[in-house]
């Protein structure tokens, strides 16, 4: 993930698709809001504090506490 050298928060937004109800999802070990859309997919829109750090780690959790995570390495490019 490339990200302005200076960046210390940026916006992330995704979705999900999971047969079973999410129960919660963890960006970097913070809580973040999600809602079921009309497709069925969950989807997200967050702010995400990144100073002084190397990764993103995304961690999705459905009612069963079955756990999928991700990992992104920040690519820090030039300062503006």
């Amino acid at each position: 993930m490339d990200i302005s050298g200076d960046a210390e928060k940026i916006i992330i937004s995704g979705s999900i698709k999971e047969e079973s109800p999410l129960k919660s999802l963890l960006i970097n070990g913070n809580e973040s809001l999600f809602e079921r859309s009309s497709d069925g997919k969950y989807e997200f829109l967050t702010n995400v504090d990144i100073e002084d750090m190397d990764t993103i780690k995304i961690v999705a959790c459905d009612d069963y506490d079955n756990k999928t995570s991700l990992v992104y390495e920040i690519n820090r490019t030039e300062t503006t």
